[in-house]
């Protein structure tokens, strides 16, 4: 993967009452993203597929929208992480994607100079219009190495020149400014230094995903036929309830038990219409890989789809008409109401963890839940559903706190490589348990002799190959 940042070209003094997000790009603005475009486009790979994401500022949305047009792109995706300067909200986001991928970026400073010594230890400053790349060689962490960097003024000669020359004196300013202080690579200590956590940075987060999730919603909304959307909403709720129990010794006991309360509560309504996305996912993949077995006969597919078309009206009409956002805002307004948000947090955080310090109590917690996983994996009973889920639950709990913390994180990831596996195969486990749960009630629907024979096939492949995995999970962890 190769990501560009960009910053927007040069925008309008605010008027007095306009918002900062308002303001538009001035002609000279649009016309240095032009420059800038052309520039970009000789660094793109061949055969990578091009996605643009960017602030929803009007100025950056301009600003994507002209490159968008250089690059032949018509689809622009905005995130609000991007305007907020939330890193791991752009970490998170970015591990969606594949390899083969350019990921152009159009967005503010400081922002993008912050981002920039995240991604490969230098800070690169960021004038209006300028553009750098980045070759990503690890997605997480997020980490990688500079490529380039272009501008589209430089001096009054480069200003007179082509898109050519201007790339040639775009590089070789990448090539001072890297023998200079703007490039000066920093300290490892001097780094770790930056990427500490605060109360504040950890309050941005929480609002990042906050703001994911209202997004998200809308999205959904717009299309509810895209299983994607689905999957990304519910993810991101219980990416949330992660972060909130991460914190739970910060927080007042009925405070924390009424916000999980209702994230648990949202969380769920998607859980339904999940199950049969991935049940009709797996029934096309079985059907296709044994076509003898179906001859014609596929019954099964029909009921998939009625369930998910009524499961789908439910909750669009849920959606639309503002239960969900009411629900939803009870838990944020009690997330922004803790002690997080402010300095009463301090000396709040529970009787083994009493240094104020909200660092030293990230690395004391995650040390804390980590120590948990691996306890659980040691006393686990295979042969209980209950107990599987439970480490199900602790694996991605883990996980969803450390990729949000993993830019603050001194020393970067906190060692889970080992453990991902392993949380991937307990999904799965945990997933055909509900799977054949939930074709056990699609099959009692109508006594129609096809029917109950491809869900009959369906629910026997599903528990062979959970027993495979469970027999991977078993050498996995002796």
């Amino acid at each position: 993967m190769d990501i560009i940042f960009v910053r927007h070209g040069e925008a309008e003094k605010a008027d007095t009452g306009m918002d900062d997000s308002e303001r538009r790009l001035t002609p000279k603005g649009e016309h240095d993203i032009k420059k800038t475009a052309v520039m970009i486009k000789k660094h793109v790979k061949t055969g990578n597929e091009i996605y643009i994401w960017s602030s929803p500022a009007v100025r950056a949305i301009q600003t994507a929208r002209i490159l968008a047009d250089e690059l032949e792109i018509t689809t622009i995706s905005s995130f609000d992480f991007i305007w907020n300067g939330d890193f791991s909200g752009f970490s998170m986001e970015t591990g969606n994607y594949g390899g083969n991928t350019t990921l152009i970026v159009t967005g503010h400073e400081p922002h993008l100079s912050s981002w920039s010594e995240m991604l490969q230890g230098a800070r690169i400053e960021f004038d209006k219009g300028t553009a750098a790349g980045f070759g990503i060689q690890n997605m997480s962490p997020l980490e990688g190495t500079f490529l380039w960097v272009v501008q589209p003024d430089t001096d009054t000669e480069e200003n007179k020149d082509d898109g050519d020359t201007l790339l040639q004196n775009g590089k070789r300013q990448a090539e001072g400014k890297k023998k200079s202080s703007g490039l000066k690579k920093k300290s490892k200590s001097e780094r770790e230094k930056k990427r500490r956590i605060t109360r504040n940075e950890y309050s941005n987060i929480l609002e990042s995903n906050m703001q994911d999730i209202a997004a998200r919603k809308e999205s959904f909304l717009k299309d509810p036929d895209d299983i994607e959307q689905v999957h990304q909403l519910r993810v991101k709720i219980r990416h949330l309830r992660s972060l909130v129990s991460f914190i739970k010794p910060m927080l007042d006991e009925q405070l924390y038990a009424g916000i999980q309360e209702k994230l648990k509560s949202s969380a769920q309504r998607f859980s339904y219409i999940r199950e049969i996305d991935v049940l009709a996912k797996g029934w096309a993949a079985l059907r296709w890989e044994n076509p003898d077995l179906f001859m014609d006969s596929d019954l099964l597919t029909g009921v998939l789809k009625g369930e998910r078309e009524k499961e789908k009206n439910t909750l669009f009409v849920f959606l639309s008409e503002g239960g969900f956002d009411a629900e939803l805002q009870e838990a944020f307004n009690g997330i922004r109401a803790s002690a997080v948000y402010g300095e009463a947090a301090a000396g709040r955080i529970g009787d083994s963890m009493r240094d104020p310090v909200f660092e030293e109590f990230t690395e004391a917690r995650f040390a804390q839940w980590r120590k948990k996983v691996e306890k659980e994996m040691k006393i686990l009973d295979f042969s209980s559903q209950i107990e599987l889920h439970a480490l199900r639950i602790s694996f991605k709990k883990l996980r969803y706190v450390n990729d949000s913390l993993m830019p603050y994180k001194r020393g970067g990831k906190w060692g889970l490589s080992e453990f991902e596996v392993m949380q991937d195969n307990l999904g799965d486990i945990c997933d055909i348990y509900r799977n054949v749960a939930v074709l056990q009630k699609l099959k009692s629907i109508a006594d129609i002799p096809n029917l109950q024979y491809e869900a009959g096939i369906y629910i026997g492949y599903q528990i062979l190959h959970r027993e495979r995995l469970l027999k991977k999970l078993k050498k996995t962890l002796k």
